[in-house]
């Protein structure tokens, strides 16, 4: 969706999602331009309308609405100037039962050259695997064949996919590699 920039329009545009809400039942998910920001944070600067604020906040709130966190990036728009103006205010907002749905999912931004607005990506089925988290043991550098292990486990894991789990698999090869041969009783 796009939002507009005039404040009557931005009134009018909050009430017709109402209306289209009537019209839906179920999971629900709304991605887009809004032109409107969810907190004051969304502005790098104090220029901010707090009576719209609420206004949206108040919205969303009826509409059960709440926000897809925004992973790496704070802001997703800015005016290109050299005291710039960045704002966040593509978003994307879910129904509980629409989280429901995906709960692993991963919203990210892309880059751009051709936009003032950075593109979001949504992973709908992030694979994030919580287990055993990395440990990383400083004296594992003075051991013979630490740098040999280290590379060759890195090199042996896909580096394709979302970054994060793919970090994730590398630093467990390792940890697991490392770890079969460090002396047992060394400090692990």
């Amino acid at each position: 969706m796009y939002g507009p920039n005039l404040k009557a329009d931005k009134i009018e545009f909050m009430c017709e999602l109402a209306e289209v809400r009537e019209l839906q039942s179920g999971p629900w998910l709304l991605v887009g331009d809004f032109n409107l920001f969810v907190n004051p944070e969304d502005k790098n600067n104090t220029l901010i309308n707090w009576r719209m604020i609420s206004r949206f906040r108040s919205r969303l709130n009826r509409l059960e609405l709440k926000e897809i966190y925004l992973n790496g990036r704070r802001y997703t728009w800015s005016n290109e100037r050299a005291r710039a103006t960045l704002e966040k205010i593509d978003h994307i907002f879910a129904t509980n039962s629409w989280e429901d749905l995906y709960p692993s999912c991963f919203l990210t931004t892309l880059r751009s050259a051709v936009s003032d607005h950075c593109p979001l990506l949504l992973d709908l089925h992030a694979d994030f695997s919580f287990g055993k988290r990395f440990k990383f043991e400083s004296f594992w550098t003075k051991a013979p064949g630490f740098m040999q292990t280290v590379q060759e486990a890195w090199q042996s894991c896909p580096s394709d996919g979302n970054p994060f789990t793919v970090l994730n698999n590398k630093l467990r090869v390792i940890a697991r590699r490392v770890q079969t041969w460090i002396p047992s009783g060394s400090g692990t």
